[in-house]
């Protein structure tokens, strides 16, 4: 063993040692470590074997090509060492981790893309929307004039309604367009008015919706109005159970005293209720019965609008689909419009009665 004492095995390059456990091939002489036999099955140098290769202690009989999976191999002093050393064995630097060979990423090949004909955004072909300004984009290929908005809700675009095409309506409206566009229609035969079911339910806040803002702002004063009239109530509420709040919460006022104040809270609010429910229930039908006509002066006002500022059809268009439409920000500001008209009202009223 003293002969191959701080030679390199030809298998893993680390040195063997007295104590190692060394095997020895028969056909060749190769020294090498047992793990390292075990691990290949046979001898480093099984192909050199019949060929009359004999190992000696001064020949370099490592195979130079060959590392074990994970072998690191220290930049200092280039020996090799086992896959989870940190420190290299021979002069202690510090081990690197060994460099994987870069895998080529296979490019994707690029997507199609089109340009939306009413925003002229570049978007993917693959969708359905257009992402910048919401419109439909199943135009048929043989039709490059198709509208998408007209297309969706089976409206012949080029009929003629009010002196302007279905078309150009349906981009400005974009959402439930066959029932407004039949609005329209009706109107155009005489029709004043037609009941809205969306004004009716949301009132003031869906000419917000609608981007109806100087036909909204009235409405939602009118609504705050009214609603001075439910804060009368809350007041006399207030009024009427405030002296025996301490009582209500500790559980001991009486069933005759409780039974007397709900009697005189009911008779007091009973109207102002009545009256409130009656001037919501008003403004509402109101609002339902007025909102189509409101809705369809304002397209023709824009149009003229547009007719007289702009030329260019694509432009045209794309103004037309950003004017018109629902903008759901536009309705929950005008709800808090109503919740800051309401607190002037309320401290309006409220500095009124104490002064005067």
């Amino acid at each position: 063993m003293m002969r191959y004492e701080n030679l390199p095995c030809p298998v893993c390059g680390s040195h063997m040692h007295e104590d190692d456990d060394i095997v020895v091939c028969p056909d060749c002489a190769t020294p090498q470590h047992r793990s390292c036999w075990m691990e290949n099955g046979h001898c480093i140098n099984i192909e050199k074997h019949g060929t009359g290769f004999v190992w000696t202690p001064g020949a370099n009989s490592r195979n130079p090509d060959f590392k074990a999976e994970g072998t690191k191999t220290c930049h200092i002093c280039g020996t090799d060492n086992e896959p989870d050393a940190e420190y290299c064995k021979e002069c202690g630097a510090l081990l690197l981790e060994p460099e994987k060979e870069a895998v080529p990423v296979e490019e994707k090949p690029a997507e199609p893309e089109i340009n939306c004909p009413y925003c002229g955004e570049t978007i993917n072909a693959k969708y359905a929307i257009c992402p910048r300004c919401g419109a439909p984009l199943h135009q048929a290929p043989h039709n490059p004039y198709n509208n998408p908005y007209a297309s969706a809700a089976g409206v012949n675009e080029f009929e003629i309604i009010g002196g302007h095409t279905a078309g150009e309506l349906s981009m400005y409206v974009r959402t439930n367009v066959s029932k407004y566009i039949s609005k329209f229609k009706n109107l155009e035969g005489g029709k004043g008015f037609s009941f809205n079911w969306a004004a009716f339910i949301f009132g003031p806040l869906w000419f917000f919706f609608r981007k109806l803002y100087k036909e909204g702002i009235p409405l939602l004063i009118v609504s705050a109005c009214i609603g001075l009239i439910s804060s009368s109530v809350s007041d006399t509420m207030v009024n009427i159970f405030g002296p025996y709040s301490e009582q209500i919460e500790q559980g001991t006022l009486s069933y005759d005293v409780f039974t007397n104040l709900m009697n005189e809270f009911t008779r007091k609010s009973f109207w102002p209720m009545v009256a409130t429910l009656g001037f919501l229930l008003l403004l509402h039908i109101i609002c339902a019965l007025i909102a189509n006509k409101v809705y369809y002066n304002k397209i023709l006002r824009d149009f003229e609008t547009l007719g007289n500022e702009v030329s260019d059809i694509n432009m045209r268009n794309l103004l037309i689909s950003r004017r018109g439409g629902v903008s759901i920000l536009s309705g929950i500001c005008g709800y808090f419009t109503y919740q800051v008209i309401m607190g002037i009202f309320i401290n309006i009223a409220g500095f009124a009665a104490n002064h005067f």
